[in-house]
């Protein structure tokens, strides 16, 4: 999305070059932005291993777990408020529970800069969809990349689809044709360190 390269693929395909889209003017280097993880689980932990390597500040807040925790894991907590304040790109990573249904509102997108980005690959249902959408039409967010969403497939009357500032895919991020096979090889590594009373590495806080 930041990076416009389904706009430059679009426009290539339509026989257009076009290096400048409407976010030309806040399309920064990551070493030079704030990336704000939400949710230090597996997933997001591995997200931050590969986001390191580009020298951005990361910050991560997590409601399951406490600064303790974090910092012995080498990451920086901040509270969710300050996280959004600071952040040029926000990844959402938390479970879809009962406690984190529309986690995310129109409160949150509220304080969330008005250049930064935010991205859902987790759950729809950790976002509250017209909240985003409202979010994204107004410019209230600088953009959005999602995989997931309330009602999939989406229909053609979506409001996503006409939108700008938004790159949207078919909840496709997991897929793979390994993605069975892994499944079902850490299930099984996770219950035989449980048996032998060893570290589970897919445990849930």
């Amino acid at each position: 999305e930041a990076k416009n390269i389904a706009r430059g693929h679009k426009g290539l395909m339509e026989g257009k070059w076009i290096k400048q889209f409407a976010n030309f003017d806040y399309t920064h280097d990551l070493r030079k932005c704030t990336i704000g993880i939400i949710g230090a689980g597996d997933i997001g932990r591995k997200v931050i291993d590969r986001l390191k390597g580009f020298g951005a500040t990361i910050f991560v807040h997590d409601p399951f777990m406490t600064d303790e925790a974090l910092v012995g894991m080498g990451l920086a907590p901040v509270t969710l408020d300050e996280l959004l304040a600071k952040a040029d790109f926000i990844s959402l990573h938390l479970r879809l529970s009962e406690t984190t249904e529309k986690f995310f509102g129109a409160r949150e997108f509220g304080l969330m800069k008005d250049t930064a980005y935010f991205i859902n690959t987790a759950r729809a249902g950790l976002v509250d969809e017209a909240a985003l959408i409202e979010a994204l039409q107004n410019k209230r967010i600088g953009g959005a990349a999602l995989d997931v969403f309330n009602h999939e497939p989406l229909g053609e009357q979506s409001p996503f689809l006409e939108l700008d500032n938004v790159t949207i895919t078919p909840h496709l991020a997991g897929t793979s044709t390994d993605t069975f096979a892994n499944s079902v090889e850490i299930i099984r590594d996770d219950l035989t360190n449980l048996l032998e009373g060893k570290k589970v590495a897919g445990l849930i806080f």
